[in-house]
Formats: C-alpha cells, structure tokens, sequence
C-alpha cells in the first residue's frame, strides 16, 4: 500500500509539472504575439523602433565630450 502511494504522489507531481510547463509556455506565446496597434514595433513595419534608437543615439552624442548631452 505505501508503494501506491508513492507512485501515486509522485504521478501527481509529474502532472503538476507538466501543468505548470504548459502555463508557462501558453504566457510565453501570448507575450511574443504582437498587438494590434503595435505593428510599427516590427522590422517589416519600415524599422521605426531602429530610427528612434538611432535619433537617442544621435542626441547624448553632440560633441560634447564631458559625458552628458547639454
């Protein structure tokens, strides 16, 4: 009888485990998904996300060479 129940808390966990794994991956999945409205965030959208990196870039880079941007 105890070795029923050892196999039997120990399926137990293995489900839980599982459960968890595909709870895990399903927030996973939602995250990557992009939204509606946020099509521009995408490299096929004209690389808008990479110009304004390039514009902050550009501005604490003025020519200043006291370490900050004013």
């Amino acid at each position: 009888m105890a070795a029923a129940a050892a196999t039997a808390a120990t399926v137990t966990k293995l489900v839980l485990v599982v459960v968890l794994l595909m709870h895990v991956s399903g927030v996973l999945a939602a995250a990557a998904r992009t939204l509606p409205g946020e099509e521009w965030l995408t490299p096929e959208a004209g690389g808008v996300v990479r110009t304004v990196v390039e514009m902050l870039v550009g501005s604490k880079s003025n020519g200043n060479d006291n370490g900050h941007c004013c």
